[in-house]
């Protein structure tokens, strides 16, 4: 049997030794002490790094501060759950102080796109003229107020422009609807605007195709030259074409840049009250030429390109000799070579023509101021023989007529002197001429050679057949001083 000591049960106090049992909790205590020290300090510090450096500060400055401010009062307010390991009010905590750092990180990159589209902007504006459209700018051009969309929210940078995040009246951060993130790939752009020259030469440079054609013909008489007329041709353009011509304006006016250009310039709803008159003319001309009454601003440019190529023009030819003039000329020359022949000599109209036949072969060379070369005239410098102030006239010596045009006289007739030829000289070409002396012992003067051409001998005119006349030979006088053409022996 165990005997206890006496004091167990009475008799001496009992005392119990609590040394170890404090150590340990104050070392516990301790310990939660650092660890709670920790997490405060771990807790406290989560928004250090937390900078408003970059972002949108006049736009998200305000939302960020609150954030900031939520966070710290919230922590305050349950410092004890949070320490003490409560996991909701951490993670409520939690979100909380990292609401700052998405606030700076969206303001960046709402920044980063602004400049991104301002730099894009400046690239593609033309003229000083803004070229965004309506959707991009998210402002409505004509009553400059921010365009909404189908649900009632702000387009394009109008919205990409509003704040970020809204402050509550309970003070906490929200964003705000308002706000959209503006894509730069949704970028829509109107056409570059010509102005006015740039329209008109664009649309003149695509009806090159299209030129001036023959509408009537006629005559007209010669006010500076009797029994000469002009002919006349206008010019200008078939109906048919001038529709054709409306229709290709019609077609590139549906370019971009031309149909807003137009549209600008010629806007339907109002320029016809503006220019009543012009478009009553207007609309006229795209009835006779389609059926339909101008119904837009492409009709009315369209109708604007025609009308002045309605008006036509006229050229004139070159003045010529009438028909009838002409004819007139042929029966003058018909009777003057008539009495030509009916009061010359046969002998002398047969030696004429033949003298006539040989002047294409007039020996080249030099005569006086002008030179000859197959009966063309010229200058002493090459240049065709011209002479200002009527038809210009040559003197040919007799040296220049080749034996062979004297031998073509008939048998039989002697040349008792050829002082030489006179020639009338157009264009280089000798015309008509005469040769000036005596034949067969008789002065005859001058035997003009125009009577033996038609047509004012052009160079298609044909000389008179010639009509040999056979003269009797008689024994050649002893005595002559004229010209005895070989195989002659006899004097008439």
């Amino acid at each position: 049997m165990i005997n206890n000591p006496a004091s167990l049960y009475g008799g001496g106090a009992f005392k119990v030794d609590s040394t170890a049992a404090v150590n340990y909790y104050l070392k516990r205590q301790a310990q939660d002490q650092a660890k709670e020290a920790t997490l405060d300090k771990y807790f406290t510090h989560l928004m250090d790094k937390a900078s408003p450096t970059g972002m949108r500060v006049d736009k998200e400055g305000e939302a960020f501060q609150q954030s900031l401010n939520n966070a710290k009062n919230y922590y305050i307010q349950n410092k004890k759950a949070i320490l003490g390991g409560d996991v909701t009010a951490q993670q409520k905590y939690i979100e909380l102080t990292n609401q700052p750092f998405q606030i700076v990180a969206a303001s960046k990159e709402a920044l980063n796109t602004a400049k991104t589209a301002l730099q894009i902007r400046k690239t593609i504006q033309g003229q000083g003229e803004d070229r965004w459209t309506d959707q991009t700018t998210g402002i409505d051009a004509e009553s400059g107020l921010p365009k909404l969309d189908d649900n009632g929210n702000y387009m394009g940078l109008v919205a990409h422009d509003q704040k970020m995040y809204d402050i509550n009246p309970d003070g906490s951060v929200t964003q705000n609807p308002k706000f959209k993130l503006f894509d730069i790939n949704s970028i829509q752009t109107n056409p570059k605007l010509l102005n006015v020259k740039e329209l008109q030469d664009y649309t003149d440079n695509s009806l090159t195709s299209f030129q001036p054609e023959d509408i009537s013909s006629g005559i007209m008489k010669d006010p500076n030259r009797k029994g000469y007329e002009i002919p006349i041709i206008e010019k200008g353009f078939k109906k048919e074409t001038l529709a054709k011509i409306g229709e290709t304006v019609k077609t590139i006016s549906e370019d971009p840049s031309m149909k807003a250009t137009i549209n600008k310039l010629y806007p339907y709803k109002t320029w016809p009250l503006q220019h009543q008159v012009e478009f009553d003319a207007l609309n006229k001309l795209h009835n006779d030429l389609y059926g339909t009454d101008i119904k837009n601003g492409i009709d009315l440019y369209a109708t604007m390109q025609v009308q002045p190529r309605m008006v036509t023009r006229k050229d004139l030819g070159t003045s010529k000799l009438s028909d009838d003039a002409t004819r007139a000329r042929d029966l003058e020359d018909k009777k003057r070579y008539f009495n030509y022949t009916k009061n010359t000599d046969p002998t002398v109209m047969a030696n004429a023509d033949q003298v006539e036949l040989g002047f294409e072969r007039i020996t080249p060379g030099t005569y006086g101021n002008v030179k000859i070369e197959g009966g063309v005239v010229k200058n002493l410098d090459g240049t065709p023989y011209t002479s200002p102030g009527g038809q210009p006239s040559v003197d040919i010596p007799l040296g220049a007529l080749s034996t062979e045009i004297i031998d073509e006289f008939p048998t039989g007739t002697k040349v008792k002197s050829i002082a030489g030829i006179k020639a009338i000289v157009e264009n280089g070409k000798i015309k008509f001429a005469a040769i000036k002396g005596r034949v067969s012992g008789k002065d005859y003067g001058t035997i003009n050679r125009t009577v033996l051409y038609n047509k004012e001998f052009s160079k298609n005119a044909v000389p008179v057949p010639i009509k040999t006349v056979t003269s009797t030979p008689k024994t050649p006088a002893a005595k002559t001083g004229g010209v005895v053409i070989p195989g002659m022996n006899k004097t008439p």
